[in-house]
């Protein structure tokens, strides 16, 4: 009994109590399933956060890839914009990860803790069942030794017994003892197997959480390397766009610089078909002034011709002679006068033709302008507009 005190072979009691209740095989199973389960759920947890980053970075990559390829400011700075904003979420993951490492540090923590307290209970109720055995055997020898001395008694009181009440007494007490024997090694044995039990349960707990470990270390390698690596795919494509966009500044100032020497030629230009326009029609007004005083001139003419021969029509010889010195003066101005006529339809020709000119350059202005100057054309055409009804006005 001592030396099964010694090995811990005894579960813990109170004296005097029956010995308490073994650690049973469900409730073993039970804690290694929840273990299991705390592992799953950490497993769970890190393969997520694995694959989120892993989503991240390859969104990131896409966009910049998009971002450099892109020929305009606007989408390179939205793209460059959408870059930042994959950073921040990458952030964010980075703070779950962290929030991940923080749990599972708890869960350990937590592990641990059930491990220590069911060390320290299954310790407190080894020391009780040791001493509840102990206790026993105690009785058992003292109830022994009270019954030899009782026995002794009442030899001693009787003078002499009977050999077969003496072999009674020894068979009784030889029984108990064996009973108590009996008990105390299926006890023993229970207490073998649980703590067997116990000690696989927590190896196979032990080499879990070491795999779990590993492979957690793993994925954070991983992650960290597939962030290093997203960061220089970051910093590329940021440098990439920052020369894009010099580069479309540079092409757009050179389109800038391109449309203001075209515009000072085509002002230039419209100038000097203004000024054309403007000499035709002071010259086609001055026609048109000397045309309608030629033109009441002769009239005037006619009518006082007329008159005057219709005074000499009967002064013979010499009223026929002036009249056909009339007649001839009046062909001579008909003539001039369908002259002037003709002379004004060229005029008025040519001011048809430098306005159909002037129009074509206007459009082909506008033209230019959109084809320089894009959402800015409004401006151009007005201003083409303002020339125009300017050129109208003279």
């Amino acid at each position: 009994m001592e030396a099964q005190y010694r090995c811990g072979l005894i579960e813990p009691s109170s004296p005097g109590v029956p010995p308490p209740q073994m650690y049973s095989s469900a409730f073993v199973a039970e804690l290694q399933a929840r273990y299991e389960r705390q592992l799953e759920d950490m497993r769970e947890a890190a393969s997520l956060l694995v694959a989120e980053k892993e989503a991240e970075v390859a969104a990131a990559r896409r966009e910049a890839s998009n971002a450099a390829a892109a020929r305009d400011p606007d989408a390179v700075a939205a793209a460059h914009d959408e870059v930042l904003a994959q950073v921040e979420a990458s952030n964010e993951a980075h703070m779950v990860r962290e929030a991940g490492l923080a749990e599972l540090a708890q869960a350990r923590a937590e592990a641990k803790a059930d491990v220590a307290r069911l060390k320290e209970e299954h310790a407190r109720k080894l020391a009780e069942t040791r001493e509840w055995y102990v206790q026993q055997v105690r009785d058992a020898e003292s109830a022994r030794e009270k019954a030899m001395q009782a026995l002794a008694a009442e030899r001693a009181a009787a003078g002499s017994g009977t050999a077969a009440a003496v072999e009674t007494v020894k068979a009784e007490a030889h029984s108990v003892i064996l009973e108590l024997r009996n008990t105390l090694a299926a006890e023993s044995q229970a207490l073998v197997e649980a703590r067997a039990a116990l000690d696989s349960a927590n190896a196979s707990r032990k080499a879990e959480l070491r795999v779990l470990r590993s492979k957690f270390d793993e994925c954070l390698r991983v992650l960290q390397m597939k962030e290093a690596q997203f960061e220089a795919a970051l910093a590329r494509a940021a440098e990439e766009a920052h020369l894009r966009v010099s580069e479309l500044e540079d092409k757009l100032a050179a389109r800038e610089r391109d449309a203001e020497r075209a515009d000072e030629l085509h002002a230039a230009q419209i100038a000097s078909y203004a000024t054309k326009l403007e000499r035709s029609q002071a010259a086609f007004s001055d026609m048109e002034r000397r045309h309608a005083s030629q033109l009441a001139a002769a009239t005037t003419e006619l009518d006082r011709l007329r008159t005057h021969y219709e005074s000499v029509a009967a002064e013979g010889s010499t009223a026929v002679e002036r009249a056909r010195e009339a007649d001839f003066t009046i062909r001579k101005l008909r003539d001039e006068n369908e002259l002037l006529l003709a002379e004004l339809e060229l005029n008025a020709a040519d001011v048809e033709r430098l306005r159909q000119e002037n129009a074509r350059l206007a459009t082909e202005l506008e033209r230019m302008d959109s084809m320089v100057y894009g959402s800015g054309k409004s401006s151009r055409r007005a201003r083409s507009g303002t020339a125009k009804r300017k050129a109208g006005r003279r």
